[in-house]
């Protein structure tokens, strides 16, 4: 008899612990306000989030984005209410054709600019009733929750060009698609982050030029904190407390440049490099 109740108190106790794993699963999300930087190799992909309400800025460069979703989305939320894709090159977009297949996606926001790559042709062919083109001053907002804001591209740098058909619309402002990165603040919950997709110190300069940087909390560091990016003068202005740099373990670009965590260190900027940390999640 004692060994018989001492089995159903411990099969009672595994019951308890299934079924306390499948609520946590199924309100997973309900109240949660938070970015998560993904790791995602060699690329970039972030998910910012308010209880059931997903913004997602690039995919990574291949399918296995669509599982690290799963980690953080409610298993019945099958949409993302925007997609941001900053710029054209695959470490980005490799990721978001899965993902805005199975996920219903109602707008994605891009700077269309001329570039020649089959993935980029393929990806306005087959979501062109998606898409729209951003400039300065496009936002997304919930009142009192968060406003999500576009730095660039600047209006007056959109300009029609004569693409290979296919290709884009616009012309690269300075024949480096890094530097046509869609660059975006989020404010929320009293922090502000700032994304800069793949700008290096070209676009920074363009920027801090134009006055529209300043302090911020968390900066997730253009073009994967390369030494063509996060200049002194650029960090001096934004002043985060925290930088990500997304990139994947040995790869062949020197991906982050020593020089430029060398620069955060001297400024007792926080950060993280995701092949290191893996997901960084900032609670909001």
């Amino acid at each position: 008899m004692t060994n018989l109740i001492r089995y159903l108190k411990i099969n009672f106790i595994v019951v308890i612990c299934i079924l306390l794993s499948v609520l946590n699963i199924f309100f997973l999300n309900t109240n949660v306000a938070r970015v998560i930087f993904l790791d995602v190799g060699q690329g970039d992909a972030a998910l910012i989030q308010f209880g059931d309400f997903d913004i997602l800025i690039d995919g990574g460069p291949g399918p296995h984005l669509e599982s690290k979703l799963k980690s953080y989305m409610n298993f019945d939320n099958h949409k993302i209410e925007l997609v941001i894709l900053t710029h054209p090159h695959l470490d980005h977009m490799g990721g978001l054709f899965n993902v805005i297949d199975k996920y219903f996606v109602p707008t994605i926001w891009i700077n269309e600019v001329c570039y020649e790559s089959e993935y980029y042709r393929s990806f306005l062919e087959k979501y062109r009733n998606l898409i729209v083109q951003v400039v300065m001053g496009t936002s997304a907002s919930i009142e009192n929750v968060f406003r999500l804001s576009v730095l660039y591209p600047f209006e007056s740098e959109v300009i029609d060009k004569s693409c290979p058909k296919g290709y884009g619309k616009y012309e690269s402002f300075d024949r480096n698609v890094n530097n046509d990165s869609i660059v975006v603040r989020l404010e929320a919950s009293q922090k502000t982050f700032l994304f800069m997709g793949d700008a290096e110190i070209g676009l920074e300069r363009r920027l801090l030029n134009a006055e529209v940087l300043y302090n911020v909390d968390i900066l997730k560091a253009g073009h994967h904190c390369s030494k063509t990016s996060s200049s002194q003068r650029f960090l001096d202005i934004v002043n985060p407390q925290i930088a990500i740099c997304s990139c994947g373990e040995n790869n062949k670009y020197g991906h982050p440049s020593k020089d430029v965590l060398g620069r955060m260190k001297e400024m007792k900027i926080n950060y993280f490099v995701t092949y290191e940390s893996s997901d960084v999640v900032i609670q909001l």
